[in-house]
């Protein structure tokens, strides 16, 4: 079995603190994140709530969720309901948004290739000096389904 497989089969979801596992808006918001072969779910305790969302600690996954004020670090508003909103109310939004960012990074690679591409072109067009520069843009892109190009 070769690494990648390896690391597939042993693939998980981690919750940081680990004693949070259940969805509790009232008391923290969920943001998913990658990791070599797991998903981590990471809690973020609600400082404060407002009529349209809550103020979190960035830094509370870090420290059990116990929050003082005084010593917060970072925090950050985050709105209830907002696709665009930077947590979520519960662990499958957050693991759905993680998703979502994942497609459109894959829209964004993709996007950059096809410029690339469209360089590599005009190196050749235009600057034959450089003929190697545009040679190992077409290696590399070579990789991508249709040569990078959706």
């Amino acid at each position: 079995m070769n690494k990648i497989m390896e690391e597939l089969t042993t693939a998980k979801i981690v919750h940081f603190p680990c004693a949070i596992t259940v969805d509790d808006p009232d008391n923290h918001r969920w943001r998913a994140w990658w990791g070599s072969s797991w998903i981590e779910l990471r809690a973020y305790p609600v400082i404060k709530r407002t009529p349209f969302g809550a103020w979190i600690d960035e830094m509370g996954f870090c420290h059990d969720l116990t929050i003082n004020p005084e010593q917060m670090q970072t925090k950050r508003f985050v709105q209830d309901g907002s696709a665009r909103s930077w947590a979520k109310l519960t662990r499958e939004g957050a693991i759905q948004s993680l998703v979502i960012r994942a497609s459109r990074h894959t829209n964004i690679i993709f996007r950059d290739a096809e410029a690339l591409r469209d360089r590599a072109k005009l190196i050749r067009a235009l600057l034959p000096e450089h003929i190697a520069v545009a040679e190992y843009i077409e290696r590399r892109l070579a990789w991508l389904p249709d040569g990078g190009l959706l």
